[in-house]
């Protein structure tokens, strides 16, 4: 699991070297910068990018995928739509059999949809950007990735994909690849969710930031120089590092 505090401290280091007063008056006036800083800093820091390192013959893989998904397209322009019209059209008596060749034909489509987005899941011949790059492709030619399943469950939104190495890691092939396909979209999913929320409520440990420090100047009229001293030696030691949690290797 990553180290959720590291941003925090990083960004604190940055903030204080950067702005450390020299004496105890500047010291309350810049509390409040420091928490602004801070926010702005786990902004910066927090966000993880996606592998865009090419990896050996994966121009050829992409286009393949690029293949598949276009002719998944065609097929169903030219197959599943055109059953749906057919039984539109039907009269009463043609209902049933043309609600079959439907359902056949849709069926078909989510077997083979469901094989083209497994393939690129569990694809670790491509960087991670790549994947993205043919999820989205995927949207734009066939429609939303949550629309084909397998046993019920749904294909998830990976985001910019900066997770799915870790995930395929976690989930090593055990006998069925659609099974372990939809175990890694579903893994990555919540990784992406967890960053976006962390991104999202970083200000608000900002905001939190500058509220505390705002307190600590009315409840604080003076500040020791065994305070500033403390602060001091907090800048001069070396950057914070990730805690190591036996996080992935990105």
């Amino acid at each position: 699991m990553a180290d959720l505090s590291y941003p925090f401290r990083k960004a604190a280091w940055h903030a204080t070297r950067a702005i450390l007063p020299q004496s105890e008056k500047g010291f309350k006036m810049q509390l409040g910068a420091i928490g602004a800083a801070v926010a702005v800093g786990v902004i910066g820091i927090a966000n993880i990018s996606p592998d865009s390192t090419p990896v050996e013959g994966q121009d050829e893989r992409i286009t393949s995928y690029e293949q598949q998904i276009d002719q998944l397209s065609g097929f169903y322009a030219n197959t599943v739509e055109k059953t749906r019209e057919a039984w539109r059209i039907s009269n009463i008596e043609d209902k049933a059999t043309a609600q079959t060749e439907m359902d056949a034909a849709h069926a078909q489509f989510q077997n083979t949809a469901a094989q083209v987005l497994a393939g690129i899941y569990t694809e670790d011949g491509i960087s991670e950007d790549a994947a993205a790059d043919l999820l989205q492709h995927f949207e734009d030619k066939v429609g939303d990735l949550s629309g084909i399943e397998i046993n019920g469950q749904h294909f998830a939104d990976i985001g910019d994909a900066a997770f799915l190495h870790e995930a395929q890691e976690k989930y090593t092939y055990q006998g069925n690849e659609l099974e372990r396909a939809m175990d890694i979209s579903q893994a990555a999913a919540e990784r992406n969710d967890t960053e976006t929320m962390f991104k999202i409520m970083s200000p608000l440990f900002g905001v939190m930031g500058v509220l505390v420090s705002i307190l600590l100047m009315l409840l604080t009229e003076g500040i020791t120089g065994r305070s500033l001293n403390k602060l001091e030696k907090f800048a001069q030691n070396p950057a914070p590092k990730p805690r190591k949690t036996g996080a992935f290797k990105h």
